[in-house]
């Protein structure tokens, strides 16, 4: 279980009766898995007696975490979308290209999949777990991701890629991500 992502922006000590704040978490160090707190008294004698401290200082709580630790990259698809909207609308179309090339790795939910009619081309939309209306689309190939073929709208998701093209209702991603399915 990714410890340092339960608890936020710093790894922390057991000190005494309190939980102390040690170092700021490096973004190097942002969703490693801690298996083990250090200590820095005898009284806290064992994990568990760490993570019921912890737990009881609202603190952080055990959670299993589906997409192994990942930590989404900025600018994020709403950071996207409403840096293009506060636009004048002749500089949206150049603030869009600003984004093309950018490698993205985001949390997302899965939409649909679509087959192209005249192409053997499968496409997939995901949308923004976060935001109403933004999507991220790309051409995938169907059988590298069966699953895509049986779950649910709705599915939390994460997703690799570069941005092939960006707009106020989303971002575009060049042929083939890499798609977490939780």
């Amino acid at each position: 279980m990714p410890i340092s992502k339960r608890l936020g922006v710093y790894i922390a000590m057991i000190h005494g009766n309190g939980i102390r704040p040690v170092m700021p978490l490096s973004s190097s160090l942002r969703g490693v898995a801690l298996d083990r707190l250090t200590y820095t008294d005898a009284a806290a004698a064992s994990y568990e007696q760490a993570m019921a401290r912890i737990s009881a200082a609202g603190t952080a709580s055990p959670a299993t975490d589906p997409f192994h630790g990942k930590v989404a990259s900025k600018p994020s698809l709403i950071d996207i979308s409403d840096a293009i909207h506060s636009a004048k609308p002749y500089d949206q179309i150049q603030i869009s290209k600003n984004y093309v090339g950018l490698s993205i790795s985001w949390p997302v939910v899965f939409s649909t999949v679509n087959h192209s009619a005249g192409r053997d081309v499968w496409y997939v939309i995901f949308a923004s777990p976060d935001k109403h209306f933004l999507s991220v689309y790309a051409e995938i190939e169907i059988e590298k991701y069966p699953k895509l073929k049986i779950v649910d709208s709705g599915h939390p998701s994460w997703i690799e890629g570069r941005i092939e093209s960006a707009s106020i209702s989303g971002v575009a991603l060049e042929a083939h991500p890499e798609i977490i399915l939780e």
